[in-house]
């Protein structure tokens, strides 16, 4: 069986996402890469969406979420995943990484980050 992946590398976000209040008032920059894949058993010969999933989609749905916010990034990751899955039911697995790119924390000089397999 054949499975075709889409990815989207380096999204980025200002969001409010932050466990403390703080974090929820000032807010920060994020980066977010998705991958996920999908079952395909026929040759990709025309160019329709419809047996096919948009990676517009799948951006649309992580930006929705990221805008919303939240204490922690792992529950923002499972809000994509879930939704994700809702809407696009022939998806079969993917990984979703979130990244807080200046994370509050004296002596980090890169980012944090969070990565969810689904």
């Amino acid at each position: 069986m054949s499975s075709l992946t889409i990815s989207l590398k380096g999204l980025r976000f200002y969001s409010f996402i932050g466990y403390f209040e703080q974090e929820r008032i000032i807010g920060n920059d994020f980066s977010v890469d998705l991958e996920v894949s999908f079952p395909r058993n026929t040759p990709v010969t025309d160019d329709s969406l419809e047996e096919m999933v948009s990676y517009a989609d799948l951006y649309d749905i992580v930006k929705y979420e990221m805008n919303k916010g939240g204490k922690l990034l792992e529950t923002v990751a499972w809000r994509i995943s879930e939704k994700i899955k809702k809407k696009k039911r022939i998806i079969t697995s993917g990984i979703i990484t979130i990244s807080k790119l200046h994370p509050p924390m004296t002596g980090i000089d890169g980012y944090a980050s969070v990565s969810l397999h689904f």
